[in-house]
């Protein structure tokens, strides 16, 4: 088995994780600020995307500098003893927070989309407090991770030196947690999204949404139809194809441990770490290339931040700012949420 890295390896997955996390810190601080600054995108289902955002920016400054250096460069943990199970336990539970509000964004955009004359189930209120309680339900269930991550020795290098691991009393239980980890994690949710964004799919595209009778807005409804579903398959494909890899690693290296005595499988995993967390950056980016809603008013905060110009934030602002008061005074009743079949 082959646990040296080339260098040449490891300076390029360095490269990624530097780019990877400027563009997650800078791409989910855009749409918090922009969500802070823009009244009207202060929504429902807005409030879901800045929690998710939030998650994705703390993940990444308080977890992933351990994991590069403790995975990439020293292969050991070279950090202080008590961080050693903070850190796995703030590694769950930012995935779990990830992926739960996922499918309660999901649900409530299913909601919305189903009964779009009816009041919606969660206020603001009710979406701060299902936040809260997803965060207390990840928590207790990383709370596993937490009491059994420590720091183990081994008899050869370079574990010798140290390893964070998850050492547990029974193999077969460890193996059942794992297990569920990954169905609640993965498999439940891109399920749970892939059904119910299809559905959404079906209702915008094919129903058509009562109360609509006026020529233009039917148009815009019309062109809104189309990227949202393109928006859809893309936000479904980039979970699928981020995660896909890690956890494939996972289900064979539980069913085979041999897998883990293979020539570079340490370089393999390291790579699909991360992909998986590129996922934390690809948000920010889809809401930028795909709604323009979002890319508009992003751009006109990053341009009041960088000239330090004063602006109102107001919808006449962003309509100057685009250069079209027609289409802004059709959209005058719409929502500015960042999700385009709001």
């Amino acid at each position: 088995m082959t646990y040296s890295i080339p260098e040449a390896f490891q300076f390029t997955l360095l490269a990624m994780y530097a780019v990877t996390s400027i563009v997650v810190l800078l791409g989910n601080g855009m749409v918090c600020y922009t969500a802070f600054k823009i009244h009207s995108f202060r929504t429902v289902t807005n409030f879901f995307i800045v929690s998710l955002a939030l998650t994705d920016i703390i993940m990444t400054v308080s977890c992933v500098p351990f994991s590069i250096l403790s995975n990439l460069f020293f292969h050991y943990w070279p950090f202080w003893d008590v961080l050693c199970p903070i850190v796995v336990f703030a590694q769950l539970v930012s995935v779990l927070l990830r992926s739960f509000m996922l499918v309660a964004m999901t649900c409530d955009r299913y909601h919305v989309a189903r009964h779009p004359m009816k009041p919606r189930l969660l206020t603001k209120c009710r979406a701060k407090l299902l936040v809260v309680l997803i965060g207390a339900l990840s928590c207790l269930i990383s709370l596993p991770t937490f009491i059994y991550s420590k720091i183990i020795y081994m008899p050869y290098e370079p574990g010798s030196r140290g390893l964070c691991l998850e050492l547990w009393p029974d193999e077969y239980i460890r193996s059942i947690y794992g297990v569920c980890i990954m169905l609640i994690q993965y498999f439940v949710p891109l399920i749970i999204m892939a059904v119910t964004y299809i559905h959404i799919g079906i209702i915008v595209w094919i129903k058509q949404t009562p109360g609509e009778t006026y020529p233009l807005r039917e148009q815009r409804i019309a062109v809104s139809k189309k990227k949202t579903i393109r928006m859809i398959i893309v936000v479904v494909i980039a979970y699928l194809l981020a995660w896909l890899p890690l956890h494939v690693i996972t289900i064979v290296g539980d069913l085979d441990q041999s897998i883990f005595d293979v020539n570079y499988i340490h370089m393999t995993w390291l790579t699909a770490h991360w992909l998986a967390f590129s996922n934390s950056g690809v948000n920010p980016v889809i809401y930028f290339w795909m709604n323009s809603k979002f890319r508009q008013s992003s751009l006109l905060c990053f341009y009041t931040v960088c000239c330090r110009k004063k602006h109102s934030f107001r919808r006449s602002s962003l309509c100057k700012f685009n250069g079209n008061s027609r289409d802004c005074v059709a959209r005058r009743d719409t929502d500015m949420s960042l999700m385009p079949y709001t």
